[in-house]
């Protein structure tokens, strides 16, 4: 239990690093390493909770500490940008702000309603865990074709809702469109909640605060409050369907729904080093990039699993979270990983670097692309489908194409 202690203590460093160079433990990029440090910590209990006994041997210092150097390679470029930094946001002009809005509204209100009727039925069956049972055994509640994909890339785009919505919020003069984006940002939830799953709402929550503590500094104070107002309503709504998923699906087992909770988050923190201890490492390549190998026409080469299925080595389970560096480890190597790694930490260096008084609206696509592949990554990556991996597409193209754009000559300003 000593190594998970140790691997806690490790990325609370980092956190107080972090909170230091930024004078405050609540910026954007510390809310990320909450978010991590939460999860290592809630690893301590999970050892006990599931039952693991390899985990404990000391056997897996050294693949805890690489695991950790792994995560680092990806998240300490991220962190290494003040948000603190930002005087001024340079806005579009006001015309293609607009037409992109009401594009995202139309599309996420496509997705609430393709999605609803889903939910509807699922939550009409009574038993949430027999619906995901049944869900693993090939039942589907949601439509499977052109428009399920069009509803999965919409709901996607919940985090662009939330963006306008803080922006609209600041600017002033704009209740229609925040109260449209504000329901716009649920397509998420309902999409996940269609395939009877919790992590939607989880998902919500973490882009809301993130942005919240991003654009905070923009606001006047009673703003601040009466948006927390509305992140407190919303996110007591959303709390209702994952604790009815989390209750029928674990209320029965031995751990209960409270430690299922538990293990929901520590899991990661476990099964991170438990893979880096594995010998004769399983490999999945290309699972994680579908979209890249439809264009391409390269075969995929599932070496240890073939369609995907389950596979358990030792006390490391393919189908327990392990954070998203383990789910491109087992696509693309040690070697492919660090490379992403790299490409990663230039385009953050390129588009941010580490400090940026005039932040431009552009800059928001990248930044929020890497905080959703790390916030989502503490549990697995979440951008493996065709869906995903268009999302990561689309925030690089809407960078290039607000880049390119005429400018707004009235920024929001930092308030004193």
């Amino acid at each position: 239990m000593i190594i998970y202690i140790v691997q806690f203590i490790l990325v609370v460093l980092f956190l107080r690093s972090n909170a230091r160079s930024k004078g405050t433990w609540l910026s954007p990029s510390g809310f990320l390493l909450i978010i991590y440090a939460i999860a290592a910590a809630l690893a301590i209990p999970t050892l006990n909770i599931d039952g693991y006994v390899e985990a404990r041997t000391s056997a897996y210092w050294l693949p805890m500490l690489m695991f950790l150097f792994c995560l680092g390679t990806f998240i300490v470029p991220f962190c290494r940008f003040n948000e603190r930094t930002i005087e001024q946001i340079v806005l579009p002009n006001m015309t293609l702000l607009n037409a992109f809005t009401w594009f995202i509204i139309a599309v996420s209100f496509f997705a609430i309603s393709f999605f609803s009727s889903s939910v509807n039925m699922i939550f009409a069956l009574g038993n949430l865990g027999d619906a995901r049972t049944a869900l693993y055994s090939g039942e589907m509640y949601v439509e499977v074709g052109l428009f399920n994909t069009i509803a999965s890339v919409g709901a996607s785009m919940y985090v662009f809702a939330l963006l306008l919505f803080f922006v609209y919020s600041i600017i002033g003069n704009n209740k229609l469109k925040c109260i449209l984006l504000l329901i716009s940002s649920v397509s998420e939830p309902l999409h996940i909640l269609s395939y009877v799953g919790r992590d939607g709402v989880v998902f919500w929550l973490f882009s809301f605060i993130f942005l919240f503590l991003l654009f905070r500094p923009f606001m006047q104070e009673d703003m601040s409050k009466r948006i927390l107002k509305f992140f407190g309503i919303g996110a007591a709504i959303l709390m209702l369907p994952f604790l009815a998923i989390s209750v029928s699906r674990f209320d029965s087992t031995d751990a209960g729904t409270s430690g299922a909770m538990i293990s929901y988050m520590g899991q990661s923190f476990v099964g991170g080093p438990l893979y880096m201890g594995i010998d004769d490492k399983p490999f999945n390549e290309g699972a994680s990039f579908p979209l890249f190998y439809e264009i391409t026409g390269i075969k995929q080469n599932n070496e240890y699993e073939v369609g995907g299925g389950m596979l358990q080595i030792g006390e490391w389970k393919s189908w327990h979270f392990s954070t998203f560096v383990i789910s491109l480890y087992r696509n693309l190597h040690f070697v492919g990983l660090m490379l992403l790694a790299i490409v990663c930490a230039f385009l953050q260096k390129k588009v941010l670097g580490k400090a940026r008084p005039i932040f431009s609206f552009e800059c928001f696509f990248i930044y929020i692309l890497f905080f959703q592949v790390y916030s989502q990554g503490v549990f697995y990556f979440k951008q493996y489908t065709r869906g995903g991996n268009l999302f990561i597409l689309i925030c690089l193209m809407l960078y290039l194409i607000f880049k390119v754009s005429k400018k707004s000559s009235v920024p929001l300003v930092r308030q004193q």
